[in-house]
């Protein structure tokens, strides 16, 4: 069921029809996920289920709610202060030796703290408590301020990942039921088993937390790279783009592709001269191969070079300049002079973009470097899918539907036909459908476009 809007400002509930089933009585509502929908009426945010019945009472600052099949889990804030924290007492917090006004509060013992719990529906069994810092604002030093607010969000450390049947939640992992499975699980690897911390190393867990073998990993903060040392880190980026494990065989892997490792020994880079100074060191996602961002000869010059996983060069792939970034499908994003992506299969495909967001495997959104629109550009057709005539194209929010923005207005795209499923109506449009116009929150249909309001 979708959130309806009456004019009243108050929500209620209604099918994909707009048939309402549950009348307006809520000042907020979200979206139907996985059988309960978050709500709230004046004493705070509840959870209602499909018959409109509170399972929990809407007394709470904030929940959250997410349903990765096949689980429902509820995140459930209390709000509190911890005034006995002396160490984060602050005095003087807006002095400024700069400045000639200093109108801030002499001593702030006020200390915003907040406990999450964390449900397992629809049983209601509490999987995890945990507490954290209450602060809107990501540097944590405004909360002594008239306007301050709690945060109406999640933690940025309550990290949620589902695979099958198990969901990972703040390192412990958890089967469909709720139970809990293992601990201490650093993440996936591409294998679908888990990495698990034990005291100073690591082993490779299945889901019901069983070790995989007698095999032990150990984190590095370096690479070895053709007897050069590469550090980890090192301002003001990374030079290695994952973590580094060495497992007591001495091969050395880069999370999470344990089925590659990284080359003990590298042959000379002839065409191009030796490899002199690398700035990164990737894995090629679904490949053998690894991408080393370096200089060569006497160049200076960063270039991309393919190295594969037994140490030779793939020397049919040319070094190539104007390395950008690893885009979220995996691909290389060059850039320079010559723009362009790299895809798995080590094919570099032309595109005439800037900002590109990849929504598929050959669709591009993107800003033109000639018109300075926003449009899809096909990189295995080397032509516009949607001409580009907006002034911005965003990620897709379902299967080939995006937003496009023309005059500071949004609507819905399929970018699959280039056809306008909502004209340019709204002030902003988000996931699950939910829009703004003229400071009102309501919701529509991502693929037909039709308004859940009165």
């Amino acid at each position: 069921m979708i959130p309806w809007l009456a004019k009243s400002g108050l929500y209620g509930y209604a099918n994909i029809d707009g048939t309402l089933l549950i009348p307006p009585q809520y000042s907020h509502a979200r979206p139907f996920r996985g059988g309960f929908a978050v709500m709230a009426q004046e004493g705070g945010f509840g959870l209602i289920n499909t018959e409109g019945v509170p399972v929990i009472a809407p007394e709470h600052p904030f929940i959250h709610l997410t349903a990765p099949r096949p689980f429902s889990v509820a995140f459930i804030k209390k709000e509190y202060n911890a005034w006995w924290r002396l160490p984060r007492w602050r005095i003087l917090p807006e002095f400024n030796l700069l400045s000639t006004r200093h109108n801030g509060p002499l001593l702030v013992t006020k200390v915003p703290r907040a406990q999450w719990e964390v449900l397992a529906l629809p049983d209601m069994k509490k999987i995890q408590q945990f507490n954290c810092t209450d602060d809107l604002n990501a540097w944590g030093n405004r909360y002594w301020r008239k306007d301050w607010e709690p945060a109406r969000k999640m933690p940025g450390e309550a990290r949620l990942l589902t695979s099958g049947e198990h969901m990972l939640l703040r390192q412990e992992l958890y089967n469909a039921e709720g139970e809990r499975c293992s601990g201490q699980i650093f993440g996936q690897l591409e294998d679908g088993t888990f990495l698990q911390y034990r005291k100073g190393w690591y082993r490779r867990v299945n889901d019901a937390g069983k070790p995989m073998d007698a095999v032990r990993y150990y984190k590095k903060n370096y690479l070895v790279f053709g007897g050069k040392t590469i550090p980890q880190q090192e301002a003001p980026y990374q030079r290695i783009a994952a973590p580094v494990f060495q497992s007591t065989a001495g091969e050395v892997f880069l999370f999470p592709d344990f089925s590659k490792p990284f080359p003990a020994s590298i042959e000379p880079y002839p065409q191009v001269g030796d490899v002199q100074y690398v700035a990164m060191i990737g894995a090629m996602r679904d490949t053998e191969h690894f991408f080393v961002l370096a200089t060569t000869g006497k160049s200076k010059e960063r270039r991309v070079l393919v190295l594969h996983k037994s140490g030779k060069w793939n020397k049919l792939i040319e070094p190539r300049a104007g390395f950008h970034s690893m885009l979220r499908n995996g691909s290389l994003l060059f850039n320079g002079k010559v723009k362009g992506v790299m895809d798995a299969s080590l094919e570099f495909h032309l595109f005439p973009l800037l900002y590109p967001e990849a929504l598929g495997e050959t669709l591009y959104a993107g800003k033109d470097n000639k018109s300075g629109r926003y449009g899809v550009f096909d990189i295995m057709e080397q032509d516009w899918k949607v001409p580009p005539a907006y002034s911005y194209i965003g990620p897709c929010l379902a299967a080939d539907i995006a937003p496009y923005c023309m005059n500071n207005l949004y609507g819905l795209l399929n970018v699959g036909t280039g056809e306008h499923i909502t004209p340019p109506l709204y002030d902003s449009i988000g996931e699950h459908g939910a829009v703004t116009q003229k400071n009102q929150l309501f919701y529509i249909d991502l693929y037909t476009g039709r308004e859940y309001r009165e």
